[in-house]
């Protein structure tokens, strides 16, 4: 398979004191962008941008940054739209393609394609999460439009070569729209079982063949909306729950008694949805959605509480300990990386 070109697109960027801003001087149709997704490699010491200019409809690029958000290059992807990134066992980056003809996922390495002759196809079910476990790789599907279904891990299998040949399916008996956290090389689902209002927590440990190996459940809780993991240490499990204005810290000890509930911020309108937790280094972050379209990000940064709020037409989200990414809801024709002031 032939390599990535180069893309005919010219980003620029432009920096201050706390911000890098990055647009495109389009050569093509329209001069707008929409950052699809992102990833960090590791194994090059880069960033790797997945960027939709609007000059035809399947056509992005990858923006690759140095630690300093400098560009080091620009390809462009002819194979599929909608990219998500993943990583083999020896830390190289894949991408998961929809193909444009057959709607399939098709999966190729991001760098020497030369190695393949057609990549990888598997049925499109959708990813709503991806992550890394004892160097495998694994992404998370909730049937959200059928609650009769339960939720799937998917495993994805590499050969000796590194390079994957197989996505292995498995259906998570009885848990309904979890979601995986992992913390030292464990990986925990969490989920709730609602009676009217009142919510039971649970939380199942699987280990890297996605068998469960353990089960915790908590001290049932009342007049709660959605609730997340965010951390599972050996005597101290804590959740965070959003419902109408309020945003709350749920903690239990490993017995699943609830010894501390508090309201740590209230949202000046309801919150309509909230999205899963990133943490990296000391900082947990959690963005969510308010009446009204308001895009925030809550940062948790040892025992502070900070939120803020997205420029209209924007979300905010984790980058790395340091900065933040504002990302364009629809498209637009800039997205920046904002420095975090602790």
């Amino acid at each position: 398979m032939n390599e990535l070109m180069k893309s005919k697109t010219k980003y620029n960027l432009k920096k201050s004191k706390n911000e890098i801003c990055f647009s495109a001087n389009q050569l093509f149709i329209g001069k707008k962008m929409h950052i699809q997704d992102y990833i960090y490699d590791s194994k090059n010491s880069q960033w790797i941008f997945a960027i939709k200019c609007m000059s035809t409809p399947y056509h992005f690029d990858y923006v690759f940054l140095d630690n300093n958000f400098k560009i080091l290059n620009v390809l462009t992807e002819d194979k599929g739209y909608m990219p998500n990134f993943i990583t083999s066992p020896n830390q190289d980056v894949w991408v998961e393609l929809t193909e444009p003809n057959s709607g399939k996922h098709i999966y190729l390495p991001l760098f020497d394609r030369n190695r393949i002759d057609k990549g990888k196809t598997f049925k499109n079910l959708g990813m709503q999460c991806h992550f890394n476990l004892s160097d495998n790789c694994y992404s998370y599907f909730i049937h959200f439009f059928d609650k009769n279904k339960f939720d799937n891990l998917f495993i994805y299998e590499f050969d000796d070569k590194n390079l994957l040949k197989n996505r292995k399916q498995i259906i998570l008996d009885n848990i309904y729209s979890g979601y995986p956290f992992v913390a030292d090389n464990r990986c925990f689902i969490s989920y709730g079982e609602w009676n009217n209002s009142v919510c039971d927590l649970y939380i199942n440990e699987i280990d890297k063949d996605g068998n469960f190996v353990s089960k915790w459940k908590g001290d049932p809780v009342s007049n709660i909306g959605r609730v997340i993991l965010i951390a599972n240490e050996e005597t101290k499990i804590k959740f965070l729950s959003f419902c109408d204005k309020n945003i709350e810290l749920l903690e239990y000890n490993e017995k699943g008694k609830l010894v501390l509930r508090k309201k740590i911020y209230e949202c000046k309108k309801e919150i309509l949805s909230s999205y899963e937790p990133k943490t990296i280094g000391n900082v947990v972050s959690v963005s969510f959605v308010c009446e009204g379209g308001i895009n925030s990000i809550l940062l948790l940064i040892n025992d502070s509480v900070k939120v803020i709020e997205a420029d209209t037409g924007y979300t905010l989200s984790l980058l790395n300990e340091d900065c933040l990414i504002s990302k364009p809801i629809v498209d637009q024709k800039k997205f920046k990386i904002v420095k975090i002031l602790k």
